[in-house]
């Protein structure tokens, strides 16, 4: 699964933007603010696996919220649960060998969806699957959106700093594991303890009852 085109409108610094990414290594290159941290952004926020979303009239395009923030991610080969009949099957586009999208899928295309966020004029985030063939989009859930296991990796990532339980310091760390011969020793002790005291307590005379007044 890769995502084979990029279509963003009203995003922050972009107005329009479609960009069909290479199926090997994709570097960004550009001046500060020229919009790459967006287009990652936008990445991101397409394939978010939950409806909890940091974003509101702010990341409009020039701050005006006259048209809707959208972003479309165009996704060959997704996973075969959302291809089913029940599910998105009928939505179902096609990516050429040659890097075009059809909408209606030929024999020889890989499998594709394309899915659109919006961010509508109630600040509300949506989700839809889309394609120019079916008259009607259909929501696709945030359970839907974590198949595509879309993960982002920043300079800021904990997984990838030197802090406690990041993955770094977990590689680092010895394995901490006692010796096997030891857990028996430790749990003929802890018996040993306990029928100590439990003979202890049993040998005790008995507390005479103190007469009633």
């Amino acid at each position: 699964m890769r995502i084979t085109r990029l279509d963003v409108a009203n995003f922050r610094g972009i107005r329009t933007l479609s960009w069909s990414p290479q199926p090997t290594l994709n570097c960004l290159i550009g001046a500060g603010d020229a919009t790459k941290s967006t287009i990652l952004a936008a990445m991101e926020i397409v394939l978010w696996p939950s409806w909890n979303l940091s974003i509101d009239e702010t990341d409009c395009h020039e701050l005006t919220t006259q048209n809707p923030i959208t972003i479309a991610a165009t996704i060959a080969d997704p996973p075969a649960e959302l291809l089913r009949e029940d599910v998105f099957c009928f939505l179902q586009r096609g990516w050429s060998a040659a890097g075009e999208l059809h909408d209606e899928p030929a024999p020889e295309d890989v499998p594709a969806l394309t899915i659109r966020f919006t961010l509508n004029s109630d600040n509300e985030p949506v989700w839809h699957v889309i394609a120019d063939h079916h008259p009607h989009e259909k929501t696709i859930s945030a359970r839907q959106r974590a198949l595509c296991n879309m993960t982002r990796v920043d300079t800021i990532d904990r997984q990838l700093t030197w802090t406690n339980g990041s993955l770094p310091d977990q590689r680092q760390r010895p394995i901490r594991t006692a010796p096997p011969r030891r857990l028996p020793a430790r749990r003929k002790r802890r018996a040993t303890r306990f029928e100590q005291k439990t003979t202890h307590n049993s040998q005790r005379p008995p507390i005479p009852s103190r007469p009633p007044p």
